[in-house]
């Protein structure tokens, strides 16, 4: 049996398994594959969205969210940079929105597929990144009307609180009627 470790072969293969794996997140990320690059204007919140958010196309994964900026001009606008497949066909007539990813809590970008008469969606010399138009999400509405639903909810039961509270003890004397 030997009893001296090679370590030079020993660290050759710690590094190269290093490097493959690497390697492989690289490729997974798809950072290196490129693909074509979008801004999308969202008027209001983005709440949700995070880099790395999935970007659909007609229900199938083509992209992920790259960046997010305020709009110069109007604070209220949010610029999202997405990155899709090269064979995406993102048409003119195409329209992104925010869509909900179910029970996780996570949101995703759906764009729509638009008109086959509608042409392709390209990158012009005066705008290198071409801007797909949002369109309100009915996801976003469910939220919102469920921070409302809750506030009144909260606002409910506050002033049951201080009816008990200010009716303590003619309550209490009526319960103790019942009981005889």
């Amino acid at each position: 049996m030997e009893t001296k470790a090679n370590y030079l072969m020993i660290g050759g293969f710690v590094l190269g398994v290093l490097a493959l794996a690497f390697v492989f997140i690289y490729w997974m990320s798809n950072f290196g594959g490129g693909g074509k690059r979008y801004t999308i204007v969202f008027d209001g919140s983005v709440a949700g969205l995070t880099t790395g958010s999935s970007v659909g196309f007609n229900g199938i994964r083509v992209g992920e969210v790259q960046s997010f900026s305020l709009d110069p001009a109007d604070a209220r606008k949010v610029n999202v940079l997405v990155s899709v497949r090269e064979d995406t066909p993102v048409r003119e007539n195409s329209r992104a929105a925010i869509q909900s990813m179910g029970l996780t809590g996570g949101s995703g970008i759906q764009i729509t597929p638009g008109t086959p008469d509608s042409p392709l969606l390209v990158p012009t010399e005066d705008n290198p990144v071409p801007v797909i138009p949002s369109q309100p999400s009915g996801g976003q509405g469910v939220f919102e009307a469920g921070s409302a639903a809750l506030n009144n909810a909260n606002v409910f039961i506050s002033k049951l609180n201080d009816l008990l509270d200010r009716n303590e003890k003619s309550i209490t004397t009526t319960m103790s009627n019942v009981e005889q």
